[in-house]
């Protein structure tokens, strides 16, 4: 039988990537984010 799965999880499932994997691409806009956030934000992180 023939099934239909959409292209984006096709391309994860065929090269072993996880909602983790897919994080982990976007480390370097993630660490921006939140220096950016920590300069405009500090009592977040205190």
């Amino acid at each position: 039988k023939d099934f239909q799965i959409d292209e984006t999880r096709r391309y994860n499932m065929l090269n072993g990537l996880d909602d983790i994997a897919l994080t982990i691409e976007h480390l370097d806009k993630i660490k921006d984010f939140e220096a950016q956030q920590k300069a405009s934000q500090p009592w977040l992180y205190s």
